[in-house]
């Protein structure tokens, strides 16, 4: 018998010694299993079995009740927790004095802003990320519904106060742009759906739909051509396993310098899981004394809690609520008629239609101002009401006010002094958000005799010919005629133009490249493949490439 053993090859050797090891580990894991069911039972409900069961096997019990107590503080975290009203309005005193008090304040938003807006979150309860994990179908979301929530319009009225400095969102709604909050004091760090950029020629198109409906994880073409340049146009979107790299609309270089200069910074609707990995938005390169301070809202738990000055529990739009009513702020409501992506985005051109096949933006019906209307407002101001306006504001020491972006109308106690003359120039910026489109004409007249009178050597220095006030060269009407700026806040309408040769999009190019002939009508009623529609869960599901 013992030579048959020794006769057996070095394979079946080999399979033998496993068998016994397979056997050995199931054995142990039936035993793990075991205990873990008895320590998951209530003391009174352990039987004797049990008892003897968990004594012969202590070190086994001190490795699973650890991991047992893992477990649940990861599903604790994971759970969503509200302050009681009385908490949550002392929380919220104290978060409006930091921001009252900051003089640099910095917010990063994440998910939790939006889904008042029916646009659901990555790993709240019933978030994005959460149901994947669950094998739960993420549903089809329609976000052309979807509109600036209270918090969004309360983060604008701050920055307009001037309050808020800057705002890194995690977002890719686009929310906080139509809101009215300008791209300059804005980084999307993950992109926005609305835009798609052509990386050639650094083209920026702002859409009235969703722009990623073509595109996937490492796959960002979004079938259309630039106007510019006729090269392929991408979308925004950053996935999990790429980097963004865009100037706009991820402007990491604002962020950053936005994070060097805080010394408040507000996590509001965020769990922090990805910005944790970014040293450089917390200040983790100064001392402890001298880093931002950092408050939190959400309503889960952060990693970065137990770092916060203040935690608060609560949905991001009660929150702002109470902030913006012991600040005595009001909270705009969002207008349709002022939201910026009606003016500003760039239509499809007819054959470009076939594209898309998701719900663009409805743009509301924009009444335009009766200009008819001033001349006769003109008239009723006359001369002896015009010479009435000039006595007054000469009379006062510390007014000023400008008339256009080439003329400002400074007293001569600041005209002779540069650091005043900045200083007036700041003011001026400050109240350049008031509108005068109505009243130019009277402006126009007031602004030459006050020049004339107050100022005659620096109007005859600069100015040999009668001064001209009329409208300056805008670059975009709306921000003109809302912020008083010539240069747009926004992303500028562009040109919609086709291509000299060749189909008008890349969906339609042949695989015969010499055959150069534009699109006929058979192929504009061709409807393209959705691949999946919407950017929720991309490279999860379809047209997943692998990383090269």
């Amino acid at each position: 018998m013992a030579d048959r053993e020794t006769m057996k090859p070095s394979g079946l050797r080999r399979k033998a010694s496993l068998n016994v090891s397979f056997s050995v580990k199931k054995q142990r894991d039936r035993r793990h299993l075991r205990i873990a069911k008895v320590l998951q039972k209530p003391v009174e409900e352990r039987s004797p079995e049990d008892l003897e069961l968990l004594s012969s096997s202590t070190e086994i019990v001190k490795e699973i009740s650890l991991k047992l107590e893992k477990r649940k503080k990861l599903l604790a975290r994971a759970e969503e927790f509200e302050d009681s009203l009385s908490v949550l309005q002392e929380k919220c005193y104290k978060l409006a004095s930091a921001i009252k008090h900051s003089q640099h304040l910095v917010i990063y938003s994440g998910a939790g802003v939006s889904t008042a807006a029916s646009i659901p979150d990555y790993r709240g309860s019933n978030g994005i990320w959460t149901r994947l994990q669950q094998g739960k179908d993420i549903g089809n979301h329609d976000l052309s519904a979807a509109e600036p929530t209270v918090a969004h319009m309360a983060l604008y009225a701050l920055y307009r106060k001037g309050l808020l400095k800057y705002v890194v969102s995690q977002n890719c709604d686009g929310l906080h742009l139509r809101s009215g909050l300008p791209r300059k004091a804005l980084s999307e760090v993950h992109g926005n759906m609305n835009l798609e950029v052509c990386t050639d020629c650094s083209v920026q198109v702002w859409r009235s739909f969703d722009v990623t409906e073509h595109t996937a994880r490492y796959a960002h073409k979004t079938a259309r051509r630039c106007s510019q340049c006729f090269h392929p146009l991408r979308d925004t979107i950053v996935h999990f396993g790429e980097r963004g790299n865009l100037a706009w609309p991820i402007n990491w270089s604002g962020a950053c310098q936005a994070a060097k200069q805080a010394d408040v910074i507000l996590c509001i609707g965020s769990s922090l899981k990805v910005l944790k990995k970014y040293p450089w938005l917390w200040g983790m390169d100064k001392p402890a004394k001298k880093r931002p301070q950092l408050y939190i809202v959400n309503l889960q738990w952060t990693p970065k809690d137990d770092q916060a000055s203040l935690k608060i529990n609560g949905k991001c739009d009660d929150v702002m609520k109470l902030v913006m009513r012991y600040l005595n702020l009001d909270i705009p409501t969002y207008d349709r008629k002022l939201d910026p992506i009606f003016t500003h985005a760039t239509e499809l051109h007819v054959l470009e239609e076939h594209t898309i096949s998701t719900q663009m933006l409805v743009s509301p019906d924009i009444k335009k101002e009766d200009k008819s209307s001033f001349p006769l407002q003109f008239n009723a101001i006359n001369e002896q009401k015009i010479e009435k306006i000039v006595s007054d504001i000469k009379k006062e020491n510390d007014i000023w006010r400008p008339f256009s972006n080439e003329i400002n109308i400074l007293p001569k106690s600041l005209s002779n002094n540069a650091e005043n003359k900045d200083l007036a120039c700041q003011s001026i910026e400050e109240n350049r958000g008031m509108s005068v489109a109505l009243f130019d004409r009277m402006y126009q007249e007031i602004a030459m005799k006050i020049l004339k009178e107050t100022n005659s050597e620096y109007y005859n220095k600069c100015y040999e010919e009668p001064l001209d006030l009329s409208k300056p060269k805008v670059e975009c009407e709306f921000c003109y005629r809302h912020y008083s700026s010539t240069v747009c806040y926004f992303y500028v309408k562009r040109e919609i133009k086709l291509a000299p040769t060749g189909p008008p999009c890349y969906c339609c190019d042949s695989d015969d490249e010499t055959v150069d002939q534009p699109a006929g009508p058979a192929e504009i009623d061709k409807k393209v493949t959705i691949t999946n529609p919407g950017w929720f869960g991309k490279g999860y599901k379809k047209r997943f490439k692998k990383k090269r």
